[in-house]
């Protein structure tokens, strides 16, 4: 972590992030606090999202203000894959930053941790002229269960961009309204298979399960969306399907795959402390 050779000491912290020790975490913040460079820092602190030990977010929070927007990026993914209610006000602030990655990350962040508290300021965001800020709003106020955004995530589903449906087609599946499940219906006649085939499971009454098959998918991209959507639901009986995704050929997706478990087991940690 400390070699002087910057792509050396980021391949260490990416490698201690995929292993997902905790004992990882006391050197990783000393880089995502003190790092010679950007990069360092930013593997850093995606290293300690992928781990996900809460006992780093308030001091990563900290970097919310690098002047970096890969550094503020990769802390926002970050405290989302903690999933610390604590980390929503300094994510709410990020709703106002100058760049619409960062913005992006955050709302996104806020879906995995789930925190309904956020859909007033989400709603504000519908109107913005950034596509980016207003497509992560509207898809997680569908993951929160509020219908706020179905006019703007009707607009989305007749999108040319396979991701922006995709993403639109998530957020019915939070929703899992009547209304919605009409929506759904328009996928039935998707251009893309993958979407057209996950409608049908949906309508079939597969709920989140109807992702699975979509992590086999011949679509590289329609398997990694699939994998990071279930940062967002917790659905058990995606696991063996997603431990499998973890030997992919595509490293995005072993990567999202890895999130979405520790996602998971996260949850189920909590459940059994309640």
């Amino acid at each position: 972590l400390q070699d002087d050779h910057k792509r050396i000491s980021e391949s260490a912290a990416t490698a201690l992030g995929m292993i997902g020790n905790t004992r990882a975490v006391p050197p990783l913040l000393e880089v995502a606090k003190s790092g010679r460079t950007r990069s360092t820092r930013n593997a850093a602190v995606k290293a300690l999202g992928m781990i996900g030990d809460t006992k780093a977010a308030p001091v990563i929070r900290l970097a919310l203000r690098d002047k970096s927007e890969g550094v503020r990026t990769a802390v926002a993914e970050a405290l989302g894959h903690m999933g610390d209610p604590a980390s929503i006000p300094a994510l709410k602030e990020l709703l106002n930053d100058r760049s619409s990655t960062v913005r992006f990350r955050a709302i996104f962040a806020m879906a995995e941790i789930g925190d309904k508290s956020v859909a007033m300021e989400l709603v504000a965001l519908l109107d913005r002229k950034d596509e980016r800020t207003r497509i992560a709003a509207a898809t997680t106020l569908g993951l929160l269960g509020d219908n706020s955004a179905l006019p703007a995530t009707v607009k989305f589903l007749k999108s040319r961009t396979k991701w922006h449906r995709f993403a639109a087609t998530i957020a019915l599946i939070g929703l899992g309204t009547p209304e919605s499940r009409k929506l759904l219906e328009t996928r039935l006649h998707d251009p893309s298979y993958a979407l057209r085939a996950l409608a049908e499971r949906v309508l079939a009454g597969d709920g989140a399960k109807a992702l699975i098959p979509t992590l086999s998918d011949d679509d590289n991209d329609f398997r990694r969306y699939a994998a990071h959507a279930f940062c967002f639901f917790n659905e058990p009986a995606a696991i063996t399907a997603l431990k499998s995704a973890r030997n992919d050929s595509n490293c995005y997706l072993r990567e999202a795959s890895r999130l979405a478990l520790r996602h998971m087991k996260r949850l189920e940690s909590g459940k059994r402390n309640t």
